[in-house]
């Protein structure tokens, strides 16, 4: 083998191993179900993320798995967050500016970068949501979700039920029969997607169909994270139940149907949780082999002497 070759060999080497070590709640998303190809927008290609959009999200993680209380929870230094990570600081403070954005830090003079409270961050942001789908959701994002879901979804429902048009009621249906193949997970998740969609837009309420676009966000990442190909048929009946209420303009049983939806939803994501648990555990655990196998071996004690001579 050529010593290039083996020099090419052992840069991809190094390359993998920092990947891999530079913070375990990495290596922990990557593994994670959410990152689906072609479901979550950002969906699994690492490779084709830039160097920003890595860091921007590792510190995102770090972020989400603090567990410190009070008013002052210090991420770190600009100087001393980009040391750690390897890279320059106009790299880390792109990152930091992304967050910034998100309501999650603010940089204050001579004291770093600052967490800010949770009630602060733009939580329905869709790739917020999708961070905290890949470190695995927790009981009360799950029990916050299905509140503000059963504030809104009911009485969409309802709403629609007695303003929508034929034609809107009529879209309702169809893409609830869209919903019936699931045998393509992301064409399975554009339907249901769509279906509730539907619903806001036959409220003509503006405001309405806004806030819940949002909450769409978080339907999407709750679907993906729950692997909507293992739900059984039930959910699909459900469906059907809220779509024919709508149909027959009954608002009561709409909005019944609805609740039923949000909460059987709930009791999904419930047992997810329980099951990532477990999974989680031994994603960590594979990992920390692969990493044990990766030996770091010197250039000369792969490339023969004489190649190298030659």
């Amino acid at each position: 083998m050529k010593a290039s070759h083996l020099q090419d060999e052992n840069l991809r080497l190094k390359q993998i191993v920092t990947a891999l070590t530079l913070d375990r709640d990495t290596l922990h998303a990557l593994n994670s179900r959410i990152m689906t190809p072609g479901i979550g927008d950002r969906s699994g290609v690492i490779e084709n993320q830039t160097l920003r959009d890595r860091i921007t999200r590792i510190l995102a993680f770090m972020i989400l798995r603090d567990k410190r209380t009070g008013p002052n929870r210090v991420l770190g230094s600009e100087v001393g967050l980009a040391r750690h990570f390897k890279v320059s600081r106009t790299v880390l403070r792109e990152a930091v500016k992304v967050l910034q954005g998100k309501g999650m830090v603010e940089g204050r003079p001579k004291t770093g970068i600052h967490i800010r409270p949770r009630t602060e961050w733009s939580l329905l942001d869709a790739e917020l949501i999708e961070w905290q789908c890949a470190i695995g959701l927790d009981e009360g994002f799950v029990r916050n979700l299905t509140g503000l879901r059963m504030l809104i979804e009911p009485a969409a429902a309802e709403t629609a039920a007695a303003e929508g048009t034929d034609d809107e009621l009529q879209a309702i249906y169809e893409w609830h029969m869209k919903e019936h193949d699931q045998s393509n997970l992301e064409a399975c998740v554009n339907s249901d997607l769509g279906f509730h969609r539907a619903i806001l837009l036959a409220t003509h309420n503006d405001l309405l169909i806004h806030v819940g676009q949002n909450v769409l966000n978080a339907i999407r990442a709750s679907i993906v994270y729950r692997n909507r190909q293992v739900i059984e048929t039930y959910s699909f009946k459900l469906h059907r139940q809220v779509a024919e209420a709508i149909m027959s303009r009954n608002r009561d049983a709409a909005r019944a149907a609805m609740k039923r939806l949000v909460k059987q939803a709930e009791q999904d994501f419930y047992e997810r949780i329980k099951a990532a648990g477990g999974e989680a555990t031994e994603r960590l655990a594979t990992a920390a082999e692969l990493l044990r196998q990766i030996k770091p071996r010197r250039h000369e004690e792969l490339v023969p002497r004489t190649e190298i001579e030659g």
